[in-house]
């Protein structure tokens, strides 16, 4: 009830460095119908406590307090930034603080994505912390509208390009298909390749016949491709669409292939 949320929020307030996570992470721990506490979380973004803040912003990610996104988006963008310039980048932390400080930001942004909160976009894909950690299936919950913006960010760095490359390989939205068709005959590899996959799952998943026809022309275009991963997506896709009809195409046409990855 909101007499032991305040509880818990006064012991993370007077807990030492080594005891904040555990309590944090109890202060955060709601139920996602526990609307009656939606107050007391709400004047605990405001506390003065950086903990405090924190584990409110999870619990109003998990109560779908959309109210909250302004003051969320607000205390991310004011937050230190973690460069990533390569795979090889390593965060070096100086104390259990810093990685607080790194976990606060992955928090913030989960919860702002679970708020669809899509105002925060432009801030989320800035932050090499995030988009440097495969974020496609967090990111693809705002659907085809979210492909732009990733796609024009992404020649800002490294971290960027490996984001956007991910999120258009989680992409399951059916109007994301034009887009996903122009980056599979793009110039990008990485694109076309991810943009492949997600066309093979999305013409396997999706209910509608001329989605599915789509698709499945666009994936037969691919099979001359010069890339062995964009092929071996395209052999995939027709055959989960339908193994009959492609089925002994692709058999014979796999007999003359050297090197394609395993089709599962």
């Amino acid at each position: 009830d909101v007499t032991e949320v305040r509880a818990r929020a006064k012991a993370v307030r007077e807990a030492d460095e080594d005891a904040k996570p555990s309590l944090v992470n109890a202060l955060a721990n709601v139920s996602s119908t526990a609307v009656h506490l939606q107050d007391v979380y709400r004047e605990l973004l405001d506390d003065k406590d950086d903990s405090v803040r924190h584990a409110a912003i999870v619990a109003a990610g998990k109560l779908k307090m959309k109210d909250t996104a302004p003051k969320i988006r607000h205390l991310l963008s004011g937050r230190r930034r973690y460069r990533r310039t390569n795979d090889q980048d390593i965060y070096k932390f100086k104390s259990k603080s810093d990685l607080a400080d790194l976990n606060f930001n992955y928090d913030a942004i989960h919860a702002l994505i679970d708020l669809d909160d899509f105002e925060s976009v432009d801030e989320i894909i800035s932050r090499d912390e995030f988009m440097s950690e495969m974020p496609g299936a967090a990111l693809a919950k705002f659907g085809a509208k979210v492909l732009p913006k990733v796609i024009a960010n992404a020649s800002k760095g490294w971290a960027q390009h490996v984001g956007a490359a991910s999120t258009i390989s989680r992409m399951q939205d059916e109007a994301a298909i034009p887009t996903l068709v122009g980056l599979l005959k793009g110039s990008d590899v990485d694109f076309a390749i991810n943009a492949t996959d997600a066309l093979s799952e999305i013409g396997k998943n999706t209910r509608s016949e001329a989605a599915r026809s789509q698709v499945a022309t666009h994936l037969e275009e691919a099979l001359t491709s010069g890339n062995d991963q964009i092929r071996t997506f395209s052999y995939r896709g027709l055959l989960n669409i339908n193994p009959a009809q492609y089925g002994p195409g692709i058999l014979k046409a796999l007999a003359k292939e050297d090197g394609l990855t395993q089709l599962n």
